[in-house]
């Protein structure tokens, strides 16, 4: 596991500011998996953050 590079998490932090999407990263390196998303429910925010951050799922 490895924290993304600077340009990625300010990416991440404009994403949230201006467009109220929360984004969830995969941290295998190497790995670009990303998701983004806004206005879900409990269930949908965990079932994407689960397929986000599980590397053999994707």
């Amino acid at each position: 596991m490895y924290p993304p590079p600077l340009p990625a998490r300010l990416s991440d932090a404009l994403a949230l500011v201006f467009t109220a999407k929360n984004t969830v990263r995969c941290w295998d390196k190497g790995c670009g998996v990303r998701i983004r998303f806004r206005a879900t429910t409990g269930t949908g925010t965990r079932r994407l953050t689960e397929l986000a951050t599980d590397h053999d799922r994707h």
